[in-house]
């Protein structure tokens, strides 16, 4: 009788213990669900804001390239000014020449 008592309350301490292994189990697992989903919603998010810095860098390339462009063009334009100012300046002063030799 007291062999039966003694395997009884060992049975009964393991049945707490693994009630007490699957309460902690189930809180783990609640844990880790509510983990993940929070996980889940900062990787879209980040996702989202990578996407929006991916779509403005593109813009801002796409804009330097115009610039670059209009650079190069604004040298030429430049060039051009200088070189038609250039000759017409020498233009007038050929012109100022010749009158003033023949007055």
């Amino acid at each position: 009788m007291v062999d039966d008592e003694k395997i009884k309350r060992e049975l009964d301490h393991y049945k707490e213990d693994i009630d007490r292994l699957h309460s902690r189990t189930q809180e783990a697992k609640t844990r880790i669900t509510t983990h993940e989903a929070v996980c889940e919603e900062r990787y879209h998010s980040i996702m989202s804001a990578l996407k929006r810095f991916e779509d403005q860098l593109a813009k801002v390339q796409k804009e330097i390239s115009q610039l670059k462009t209009l650079a190069i063009q604004g040298k030429f334009s430049l060039k051009t000014a200088i070189f038609l100012g250039s000759l017409l300046s020498g233009l007038a002063a050929l012109i100022y020449t010749v009158i003033k030799i023949g007055d």
